[in-house]
């Protein structure tokens, strides 16, 4: 069974190589194995992602480019750039979820509305509120 395999290609900032980003079903079983986590629900359900399930997320999608990819590694790509690694996560999730992408030049949002943002969870502590000082 071989199919057309499209790749979202990606360079970090303060890098010259090229990453491919492609959506394996049998890498994402054993993302989920190592993650320990089930990565359907965030790839099915779009539920927001942990740090863990990105991280394994991110790592069973570069499995058919970079066969020998460790999931320390993909956790260093999101280190290094996380925006620009999420925006094309984001574009390989919405491949696999058979979602249209435009093509630039359609449409008539800007650059930045056309970023894809993948759902995160939220902090489980609050963020602490400063308080005015006494005068």
């Amino acid at each position: 069974m071989e199919g057309k395999q499209e790749f979202v290609e990606f360079r970090l900032k303060d890098g010259p190589q090229v990453y491919k980003l492609s959506y394996d079903f049998n890498a994402v079983c054993e993302a989920e194995a190592a993650a320990g986590c089930n990565l359907m629900q965030a790839f099915l359900l779009q539920a927001p992602l942990t740090a863990v399930q990105t991280r394994a997320i991110l790592f069973a999608c570069l499995k058919k480019a970079h066969p020998l990819v460790l999931l320390t590694e993909a956790g260093e790509l999101l280190s290094r750039d996380m925006p620009v690694v999420l925006d094309a996560l984001g574009q390989v999730l919405q491949a696999m979820r058979g979602e249209e992408q435009e093509e630039e030049g359609e449409g008539e949002e800007s650059d930045e509305e056309k970023q894809v943002e993948l759902p995160m969870e939220m902090p489980l502590t609050p963020t602490p509120q400063l308080k005015p000082e006494a005068a």
